[in-house]
């Protein structure tokens, strides 16, 4: 009787087996089916698509602007001596100096210019290059001449309200 119990546990066993291998090759993938040079294809292009991603995702460190713009924009927040916003419930227009120095502190003046400019609740937005001159008669020279040079990164800006 112990025979009967094993050989079915054995027919059992090569049952499933067999099942499950029938279940589980129409699934498979035959890699051989593939063109014999996709790879070689696919490994080109992802190549190239690296290399790409490279040369444009790097920033030009030592690329200059041959042609710097001759107005900038600027926009601060002005306050009074208390620390109060100007223009704190209306807005008002206010004459402004810019000064640009090549030093934060006791640098020489390379250009000045006068707006009168609109303050919102402290807020305000000029094109520096389209003022008068000052009366002080700061230096005029365009804008882009003084981002041309090789120290053009230390620049200052000033404000007199």
């Amino acid at each position: 009787m112990n025979t009967i119990p094993n050989s079915l546990s054995a027919m059992k066993i090569t049952a499933l087996c067999s099942n499950l291998q029938s279940q589980t090759q129409p699934n498979r993938i035959n890699m051989n089916t593939l063109h014999p040079h996709a790879a070689r294809l696919r490994a080109a292009a992802t190549s190239i698509l690296l290399a790409l991603a490279v040369v444009l995702g790097i920033p030009r460190a030592t690329a200059t602007d041959a042609n710097p713009p001759n107005r900038m924009t600027y926009q601060g927040f002005l306050v009074d001596a208390n620390g109060d916003a100007l223009g704190k419930t209306n807005s008002r227009n206010y004459d402004v100096i810019f000064r640009i120095y090549d030093f934060q502190e006791g640098g020489r003046v390379l250009w000045g210019e006068q707006q009168t400019v609109t303050v919102d609740k402290g807020y305000f937005s000029v094109l520096l290059g389209e003022g008068a001159t000052t009366d002080d008669s700061d230096p005029r020279p365009d804008l882009a001449t003084l981002f041309a040079a090789e120290d053009a990164s230390d620049r200052f800006v000033g404000i007199f309200v």
